[in-house]
């Protein structure tokens, strides 16, 4: 009777639990299934977002990219117009010139003759250099017989504030322009003897007693300042200035040269780009190259750090081809050869006084105004290091026998050689000697010179330009060389 009693009332209730412990594992199960799926959710979710966010990061990066090369097909674009022009440029020039030769060779001229070696007339500075595309333009026949006059030259202003090699810096800058606009240049005459405080402009001579003419007309059309006289009549139609510097810049140049350039109308320009493509009268005449052009050259083509004493202008690599093409006359390299001959390896010294310590009267430094004692202990250490035996001196006429008596006194183990002969044109014009100066300075295994001097960085650049290593120039008052190789700029390095 228990037993029944038992399986009557307890039997529902055993069941009852099992069913409700059923349930709850049921439920534990789907919970947990439940719990699981959402999480597989959620991670789908965050994969959805991750690929999103990249494909829109790609997306701008795809559209950044197709900016970037727009931009750079518009550049070469540009690059490539400009080249055509400037090929243009070049083969009109050499129609020109091909029309010139017949011409010449109609009337019985010798035209290979008059432009293989130009020649100076040594005595009195006066040029007989025969400018073959000068010559050429002005007298070239036309498709029916008549004359043709060409005129397309840019007349020029250089400093004369200041002695040659700053004249030369401003003929650099006249030159790259006159590349720019697509003209051909007017040969400055050269001031000589011309110091920082004695601006004078008593002795202006051709600029082919100085340097060679027909190099510098391998680059472009070149006409001499007489010539181009001629031609225009000894009077500028227009006037160009930079903005910035709009006075004129030399009155006493064209006052001694009988040059009209009152009545020319003024125009200024921001830079030479303003005036590129205007049309020009042929007598064109510019002042302050050097402003039209600072700013505007490819700076991607800049020399990593070299010379540093060098502007953003002296640095472009354009101006290596420049320097390449403005080398001393012929009758300077001919006389100069012999001369570094003998001297065979050698180390080349500027000393620069006179001028130079009047100025440095308040500011005497062992860097800007070096002693005596400074000057032969550099000489000194410099021919010890690269084991030299022979110094050339390159200094002002008035100083150089101080100069030599003091650097032999304390350095009487090496041998000190100058360069002064005695036949023109080098008897008469001091600076046609400082230009053969600067040539054998340029070709010395080793150069010393003065980190404020003109002299001394147009010897540098053209070393550099001509390939010697950079390490081997040095600076009085500097313990280390110059500048820093290239090979340790990332650059590759100097020719040997």
């Amino acid at each position: 009777m228990k037993c029944l009693r038992f399986t009557q009332y307890v039997a529902p209730l055993v069941v009852l639990l099992l069913a409700s412990g059923g349930f709850a594992l049921v439920s534990l199960i789907y919970s947990n299934a439940s719990s699981d799926g959402a999480e597989v959710q959620r991670l789908q979710l965050e994969e959805w977002r991750r690929q999103d966010a990249e494909f829109t990061y790609m997306q701008k990066e795809w559209e950044a990219e197709r900016v970037r090369l727009e931009v750079t097909e518009a550049r070469n674009a540009k690059t490539i117009a400009e080249k055509s022009a400037r090929l243009e440029m070049l083969l009109q020039w050499a129609l020109r010139d091909a029309q010139a030769r017949a011409a010449l060779s109609k009337a019985n001229f010798s035209f290979a003759e008059d432009i293989a070696v130009p020649e100076t007339d040594a005595t009195n500075g006066t040029s007989t250099i025969a400018s073959a595309v000068s010559e050429a333009e002005v007298a070239v026949g036309g498709a029916e017989g008549e004359e043709v006059v060409v005129r397309k030259y840019l007349y020029f202003r250089p400093r004369y504030g200041a002695g040659i090699n700053n004249q030369l810096e401003e003929f650099w800058y006249a030159l790259q322009l006159a590349l720019l606009i697509g003209r051909g240049l007017v040969l400055p005459m050269i001031g000589e003897s011309i110091t920082w405080y004695k601006p004078n402009l008593d002795r202006l001579y051709p600029f082919d007693l100085f340097f060679d003419a027909g190099v510098v007309q391998q680059l472009l059309p070149v006409i001499s300042t007489e010539e181009w006289k001629q031609m225009c009549n000894s009077t500028v139609d227009v006037d160009i200035f930079p903005a910035k510097k709009s006075q004129i810049m030399q009155k006493q140049y064209e006052f001694h040269l009988k040059i009209n350039w009152q009545g020319a109308k003024r125009v200024l320009v921001k830079n030479w780009k303003d005036f590129q493509l205007q049309p020009l009268p042929d007598c064109l005449g510019v002042q302050w190259a050097h402003e039209m052009i600072d700013g505007t050259l490819d700076r991607g083509r800049l020399l990593p750090g070299d010379p540093p004493l060098g502007g953003l202008v002296e640095r472009n690599a354009q101006f290596q081809v420049l320097r390449r093409h403005t080398i001393p006359a012929p009758h300077v390299m001919k006389r100069i050869a012999p001369f570094t001959k003998m001297l065979g390896r050698y180390l080349a010294i500027h000393v620069r006084v006179g001028d130079f310590r009047k100025w440095c009267g308040n500011a005497r430094d062992k860097v800007k105004c070096p002693s005596d004692e400074e000057h032969a202990l550099k000489v000194k250490t410099v021919a010890n290091k690269h084991q030299l035996q022979r110094v050339f001196v390159a200094c002002a006429p008035e100083f150089m026998k101080g100069t030599l008596t003091y650097m032999r006194t304390l350095n009487p183990g090496l041998e000190f050689h100058i360069f002064r002969p005695e036949e023109e044109p080098f008897r008469s014009h001091p600076d046609v000697v400082g230009v053969a100066e600067q040539q054998i300075c340029i070709e010395a295994a080793v150069f010393i010179g003065n980190a404020w001097s003109t002299w001394t960085r147009s010897v540098h650049e053209l070393r550099y330009t001509s390939g010697r290593k950079c390490e081997t120039d040095y600076l009085w008052g500097i313990d280390r060389p110059w500048c820093v190789p290239k090979a340790m700029q990332g650059a590759p390095p100097d020719k040997p």
